[in-house]
């Protein structure tokens, strides 16, 4: 526990540090979406509501899973917003890699401190997906894609002061800070759209609260949300383990024997999520930039 409160608090000085550096139809092109099977219940149920997706991080399958069913809801008529698990200091360098050309090359090159994360939120996978749902923006004006993840909500003058602000906070404390700041940027940012879908780690997904946690999730405290767990068959992820980072063996997480490629609605989730996205066998994927030495 130690390891990842010394993880968020050199996330939050990471975030602050940088920060202080620094309406249309559906789309006129036809797009070969390949969503998920299944998809269209998940999506007129969704309809004005905010959807989470909670995943395991590090993985290749699930932001490419997540990007086709994006491209698919994206399609229906009206408006679609897309939140990703990243700080929100860096809504200019996303901005900037939409207007570009080469969205990929302008991610890689503005977020470089996110992608050197070994957490596995940035992996090439993610870095991909990103890359795919900006070429879709290119074509959707209707689609729009931003970061929601703020992980304190007390301001402080200097990062000096914020660390020290949250080394005195217990694990729960710094998880609450989490939740409650998570979940209020997406309440903020949903406002106006016709659809709302939330990329996140599946702790901060949940709909009701874990047996080894008495903090509200992200999920909970959005009103009329649904939510997906992301289940696979096993296989590898690139995360940030109880010893070091790196790539690490996961059993299979699918306990009703979900198809690959498919996701929906069910009560068997019930009371923790709505339905399931199931992503079949994973394997991992590493951080989009090498640590720095």
């Amino acid at each position: 526990m130690q390891k990842i409160v010394a993880g968020w608090i050199s996330t939050i000085c990471c975030a602050l540090l940088l920060s202080q550096a620094a309406n249309a139809g559906p789309p006129s092109e036809e797009v070969d979406c390949n969503p998920p099977s299944r998809w269209e219940t998940v999506a007129e149920a969704a309809e004005g509501r905010v959807l989470f997706v909670g995943e395991v991080h590090g993985n290749t399958e699930t932001p490419a899973a997540f990007a086709r069913y994006v491209c698919a809801a994206a399609s229906r008529a009206g408006s679609t917003l897309v939140l990703l698990e990243l700080p929100p200091h860096h809504a200019p360098a996303i901005r900037e890699a939409m207007a570009s050309d080469d969205p990929r090359t302008a991610l890689l090159s503005g977020l470089e401190a996110h992608w050197k994360t070994r957490d596995g939120r940035g992996s090439v996978a993610m870095l991909d997906m990103m890359g795919r749902l900006m070429s879709l923006a290119k074509t959707n004006p209707e689609l729009s894609i931003e970061p929601f993840s703020l992980f304190l909500l007390k301001e402080f003058t200097t990062p000096e002061e914020t660390m020290a602000w949250a080394a005195s906070l217990s694990a729960d404390q710094i998880q609450e800070q989490s939740e409650a700041g998570m979940a209020q940027e997406i309440r903020r940012r949903s406002a106006g759209y016709d659809r709302t879908i939330v990329l996140v780690g599946n702790v901060h997904a949940y709909l009701a609260v874990r047996e080894n946690s008495s903090v509200p999730s992200a999920a909970m405290r959005v009103p009329g949300a649904l939510s997906l767990r992301v289940v696979h068959d096993g296989g590898e992820s690139w995360i940030h383990g109880k010893e070091k980072a790196g790539i690490h063996s996961l059993t299979a997480l699918n306990p009703n024997a979900e198809p690959t490629n498919a996701m929906g609605l069910s009560a068997r989730y019930a009371p923790h999520f709505s339905g399931f996205l199931s992503v079949g066998p994973i394997s991992a994927s590493p951080p989009a930039l090498p640590e720095t030495p």
